[in-house]
């Protein structure tokens, strides 16, 4: 996919629709230390990220886009919500995060 304002424009869209998915929350697996990498036991990170605050940084990709075509770099099902850290940790060790899954029901703690 070339990097065009067309292009540019088709992703915001894409990516608007990955955050109404995630409700702003992190899809990230990470474990008790919030790591993304590791091969400990894994939850779902949750950290809201505010749609003023996100970056191009928080969608990541589910495999590489490289040899990828347009509508696989822009379907919504091959990217992730997450936080800024969690993609920079995917490019420092070079391991792929995980997506949580939607298949049950994630209970948000409440402060009270």
């Amino acid at each position: 996919m070339q990097r065009t304002p067309q292009n540019l424009e088709l992703y915001q869209q894409v990516c608007k629709q990955v955050m109404e998915r995630a409700d702003n929350m992190c899809e990230i697996l990470v474990d008790d230390d919030r790591s993304a990498c590791s091969n400990k036991e894994k939850h779902r990170c949750l950290k809201y990220i505010p749609f003023d605050n996100v970056t191009y940084t928080n969608f990541l990709h589910t495999e590489t886009r490289n040899g990828k075509n347009d509508e696989w770099v822009l379907n919504p099902k091959n990217i992730i919500l997450g936080c800024a850290l969690h993609h920079l940790e995917e490019e420092r060790t070079g391991i792929r995060v995980e997506r949580c899954s939607y298949d049950e029901i994630s209970y948000i703690p409440v402060n009270e």
